[in-house]
């Protein structure tokens, strides 16, 4: 299986890992699509051989958006997809103006502050269809008293 000492820096998509992919993290960084298990447009239930591959194949569609720079996928550091969802982890500061790592081709340019991590995971959320990136909003409420 892959492993972060496979290479100098090795970056890692998870899309498929209630199925065919491998749910813990292996690189120095971990994305987490969606969770990493059903992804958006993919069959739910058993309608022929797209339903087995879909969600695993997702993770070519997904690179392939970064390198024509279709669009970027912002991926903050998480305990759980939940916490994610929630908007409990949109904070980068650990990685200064760089900000949140961006998932795909550009990776790169956050491996001196990725290499010093471990088992980190990484959530986004993508659309159904190509350009797969969307976009995030953080609303907070303001109460007087």
């Amino acid at each position: 299986r892959l492993d972060s000492t496979d290479a100098q820096f090795v970056d890692v998509l998870h899309t498929d890992i209630d199925a065919f992919g491998f749910r813990a993290p292996m690189g120095h960084i971990d994305f987490y699509p969606n969770k990493g298990t059903d992804q958006p447009g993919c069959p739910k239930w058993l309608t022929g051989s797209s339903y087995f591959k879909c969600d695993h194949q997702r993770s070519v569609f997904l690179y392939l958006d970064t390198i024509d720079q279709k669009c970027s996928s912002l991926a903050f550091p998480c305990s759980s997809y939940e916490e994610f969802l929630d908007g409990k982890c949109m904070n980068c500061d650990q990685f200064g103006e760089a900000g949140c790592p961006v998932f795909g081709y550009d990776i790169i340019k956050w491996k001196e502050h990725l290499m010093n991590q471990s088992n980190t995971k990484y959530y986004f959320s993508t659309n159904e269809e190509s350009p797969f990136c969307s976009m995030y909003s953080l609303f907070s409420r303001i109460t007087r008293g």
